[in-house]
């Protein structure tokens, strides 16, 4: 149902003839580090994800998604990956979301996002090279804690009390 729901939707027809390779193995060295990764669709001039969205194939949903779950650095190791390798030079990045009624968005990823994303792998792999170089692979979340494990936290603004408790 979801399959021929998605498959009558002409962007996303449009999208896939375009693809040159489908679930492709990408391999290759970032930042002296081997990344491997497996893109959904690679075209001449884009990379396009599908994300399956039990809540909905709306943007105003998946932006909390994408948030979330970090879709912005898969879309970074995925464009880094392709440039790196030649096969795409400036690649357009997007994300097809469905869900389980055969409902289809097409979303294209703001560079300025996948410039975040790029961010976050360099402070990943930052992160591996502390925890090699000084043998904290047993760490908790304490190894992100700013001051020696311990985390501060600042009330936010959202918390303060309006009027009086006594009304």
């Amino acid at each position: 149902k979801i399959v021929l729901a998605v498959l009558a939707n002409p962007t996303v027809i449009s999208m896939l003839e375009q693809a040159e390779t489908i679930q492709e193995k990408l391999e290759f060295e970032y930042n002296g580090r081997k990344i491997i990764g497996f893109m959904d669709v690679r075209a001449k001039s884009f990379i396009m994800d599908l994300k399956y969205s039990g809540k909905g194939a709306e943007i105003e949903s998946f932006q909390w998604d994408f948030k979330k779950l970090h879709y912005d650095l898969q879309g970074a190791v995925y464009c880094q990956g392709v440039t790196a390798l030649n096969l795409i030079e400036s690649p357009d990045y997007f994300i097809m979301v469905y869900d389980a009624d055969g409902n289809v968005s097409i979303i294209k990823i703001d560079p300025s996002y996948i410039l975040l994303g790029i961010h976050k792998l360099d402070y990943c792999l930052q992160e591996i090279e502390r925890c090699s170089k000084n043998n904290l692979w047993n760490s908790s979340f304490d190894f992100y804690g700013e001051n020696d494990g311990v985390f501060t936290l600042v009330k936010p603004t959202y918390a303060n009390i309006k009027g009086s408790l006594n009304e």
